[in-house]
């Protein structure tokens, strides 16, 4: 029997990082959004590391690498009042070339 994932979140919005080999950073977590679920996509051989925080820095000597076509979910801090902007932020770079990194915000 395959394993089942045990949650579902509902989707509040979504957008796409750029990632090059100059750190970028994504929106604050929204008001409400304890849950950020990550996807990369990028050519063969090209790794993208990511990091969060409130104005994270990616760098390609620390942080977690998101492969190619695989989905991370990660808790955050979302902001604290309804148009505010001190939640986490995610913050993607890679080594070599471009990516795209899809960050979707759950609730």
């Amino acid at each position: 029997m395959a394993r089942q994932n045990v949650f579902a979140y509902r989707l509040h919005s979504a957008a796409t990082v750029d990632a090059t080999t100059d750190s970028a950073q994504s929106i604050a977590a929204p008001f409400g959004c304890s849950v950020v679920r990550l996807s990369a996509h990028h050519g063969n051989g090209i790794k993208v590391f990511i990091t969060q925080g409130s104005n994270p820095t990616a760098s390609t000597t620390a942080g977690m690498i998101i492969e190619h076509g695989t989905e991370v979910y990660l808790t955050v801090a979302p902001t604290t009042s309804i148009g505010g902007s001190d939640g986490d932020k995610i913050a993607v770079v890679t080594a070599t070339g471009t990516a795209t990194v899809n960050v979707a915000w759950m609730e």
